[in-house]
């Protein structure tokens, strides 16, 4: 979201149980019903995040360059590091991966790609995946994964196996 300033009217995203506050700013929510942490990333400017009960004592006010997540589990806002190239790289159209266990990935590429893994066998428990690719196919990627963890997959339409 890029918001402009306007003191008398401030805009505000409601995510799960959380809500973000911002007056001039630049910030991204990544709340998936499915994720364990909402995450806000603040780019520029200063926005307030706090639960929606309102309670005092669980909010936060962000400055440029600070994240927020809320633990869903634990009903727990805290203040967390980001790298804003990564956590921004979406909007450039980039997907990024940094040390990303194989369920990251897999959760991403149905996401950006809208297709859904069916995975069959088990990756190695230190599977990891550093990259980052700008506009790519599925397929690109897929090969560029292969490159260094040997996988076999098919895609068709929107369903991909993958095979270890």
């Amino acid at each position: 979201f890029e918001v402009a300033k306007d003191a008398a009217r401030p805009f505000s995203v409601y995510s799960d149980k959380i809500s973000t506050t911002a007056l001039g700013t630049s910030f991204n929510v990544k709340a998936y019903p499915e994720d364990e942490v909402i995450q806000v990333y603040l780019a520029s400017g200063k926005i307030e995040v706090k639960e929606y009960n309102n309670d005092e004592r669980n909010k936060l006010i962000l400055e440029s360059g600070n994240g927020a997540g809320f633990h869903k589990k634990y009903q727990r806002l805290s203040l967390e590091d980001f790298n804003s190239e990564n956590a921004l790289a979406w909007k450039h159209g980039v997907i990024m991966f940094e040390k990303s266990d194989f369920k990251e990935v897999k959760l991403l590429l149905e996401r950006w790609y809208g297709v859904n893994i069916e995975v069959n066998g088990t990756p190695e428990a230190s599977w990891r995946i550093n990259g980052a690719f700008k506009n790519e196919s599925l397929e690109n990627i897929l090969n560029s994964i292969d490159f260094t963890t040997p996988i076999n997959y098919s895609i068709s339409k929107n369903k991909v196996v993958i095979n270890f």
